[in-house]
């Protein structure tokens, strides 16, 4: 299938373009697709060029200009395709259809090209909103039960389907399934303990960091966390200082080997915000082009010992992304390996042509039942299971969890036991006599009371209590869970 194939495809809703993290089910959460990307390590010695992706995103029908079934706010005309590809393809479309065309030119206040698409056509559809960074976003539940009722010994995050969440991407109190209860149980718990600790250290003069800091310790106690999204932002991979390997266009799948994700963290924000805003850091139409630096081997501590592989967090704190040097950006920048220099508009022309080849395979591949499109690549390579995997030995082992560390605290109250009643006799049935005794009306009140402060323990527990950011569409991380 050709590039106009697929549009005329899109433009009779055959095929759709809108991200399928939104429509995802458990059967094809459940297929195997390899782990066929590798997660950037931060080890020692990165100096490489990262290639971060660009996405179109347009939150109506491009093809008649209004929001529909199809393509809206909700769900955006958001094909996997690269910025050019997209853009020609609308290109050609208008070319067939004088309204389209008119309206595009009216919507960007450009002559629409006939043909490729253009650096004039790509700024105007940035100026209007249209280009966002690829960030691919999994609504996630991290689970630690510490090797008990064979869960593995460290924390694991699961996929949730993202259908069921409400507007604040979190459960609706009446149709909430049993994760999301655990997590209300044992953070409301962990609620009482951390207002205390904040409230001793308050009292002590602590600083504002080591009172947070406190704060996330208590909660990350939890066996079970809230769903939150897990943020991840793929590109391609080169050394800095080496020549890319020629790859073949007509061998599309060469491309994976240079592909690379990472958790979207702060570190991505000032030079993405700076390629946004300025056009001397974005002359590429379908990629940003950021140096990734990190200390090398010889390079000492504030302790004056090397840099070892093993430091991860010291290497993270240290880890720079920044625009990419003119001299060596992608166009009108060269490279040299020490033997040879060439023009980097020539040594990345494969590049570029075997990326154009292989989008083009995945966004045929997410038309098709099972196929292998690049968001279900990313959330194999991530290893992300479905939740339900999880659920075989779950309440065993919340109550596992709850006897041997919650039970016997001072933060195991009855407001708590009545509140979260239904969860705390699902987990373990002998517990329906710690609450026989209590009236229906009063273990429902004691519910709604324990509701009305959800959303203070939820924005505790998870620390997301900002909103996303406009020009990313999400929040980025505040700092990388190295342990993922």
């Amino acid at each position: 299938m050709n590039l106009q194939d697929i549009f005329k495809k899109m433009n009779s809703g055959e095929v759709s373009a809108h991200s399928e993290l939104g429509t995802r089910d458990e059967a094809k959460q459940n297929r195997n697709y390899g782990t066929r990307f590798r997660k950037m390590k931060t080890v020692t010695g990165i100096n490489a060029r990262a290639l971060a992706m660009k996405d179109v995103v347009i939150p109506f029908n491009p093809f008649t200009g209004k929001a529909d079934e199809h393509y809206s706010k909700k769900t955006p005309f958001r094909p996997i395709l690269l910025v050019s590809q997209v853009l020609t393809g609308i290109n050609e479309a208008c070319a067939q259809n004088p309204q389209m065309q008119k309206f595009w030119e009216n919507e960007l206040g450009i002559v629409m090209p006939s043909g490729a698409a253009t650096m004039e056509e790509y700024q105007a559809f940035k100026r209007a909103g249209f280009i966002k960074p690829r960030i691919m976003s999994y609504s996630t539940v991290a689970i630690n039960f510490g090797g008990i009722m064979g869960f593995p010994d460290f924390r694991v995050k699961y996929t949730v389907d993202p259908k069921e969440l409400n507007e604040q991407g979190t459960y609706d109190f009446q149709s909430a399934p049993i994760w999301h209860k655990a997590a209300v149980f044992f953070n409301a718990m962990l609620k009482k303990e951390a207002d205390e600790v904040v409230h001793n250290l308050e009292a002590n003069g602590a600083n504002k960091e080591t009172i947070q800091a406190q704060r996330r310790a208590v909660y990350s106690k939890s066996p079970v966390g809230f769903v939150q999204p897990t943020n991840l932002i793929p590109y391609l991979f080169f050394p800095l200082n080496e020549i890319p390997k020629d790859l073949d266009a007509e061998h599309p799948m060469e491309l994976e080997a240079h592909i690379r994700f990472y958790s979207f963290v702060d570190k991505w924000v000032v030079p993405l915000k700076e390629a946004m805003s300025n056009p001397l850091y974005d002359e590429d139409m379908d990629f940003f082009d950021f140096t990734i630096k990190t200390p090398s081997s010889t390079d000492t501590k504030k302790n004056g010992q090397v840099y070892t592989d093993e430091d991860a967090n010291e290497l993270y704190a240290a880890m720079t992304i920044t625009n990419t040097d003119g001299r060596l950006s992608l166009h009108g920048g060269k490279t040299s390996d020490g033997t040879k220099t060439v023009n980097n508009e020539d040594a990345f022309a494969p590049v570029f042509a075997c990326a154009k080849e292989y989008f083009l395979y995945s966004q045929e591949q997410s038309s098709m039942e099972g196929g292998e499109s690049f968001e279900k690549i990313m959330a194999a390579s991530s290893r992300f299971r479905p939740i339900t995997q999880a659920l075989q030995n779950f309440l065993p082992a919340c109550n596992d969890t709850f006897t041997s560390t919650f039970a016997n605290t001072k933060y195991c109250t009855d407001d708590v036991r009545r509140a979260n009643a239904e969860f705390f006799t699902a987990m373990n049935p002998k517990n329906a006599i710690a609450v026989a005794a209590e009236d229906d009306e009063d273990l429902e009140a004691a519910a709604a009371a324990q509701q009305n402060s959800i959303g203070d323990i939820i924005g505790e527990a998870t620390g997301k209590t900002t909103a996303p950011d406009d020009m990313f569409g999400v929040t980025p991380d505040a700092d990388l869970d190295l342990a993922e």
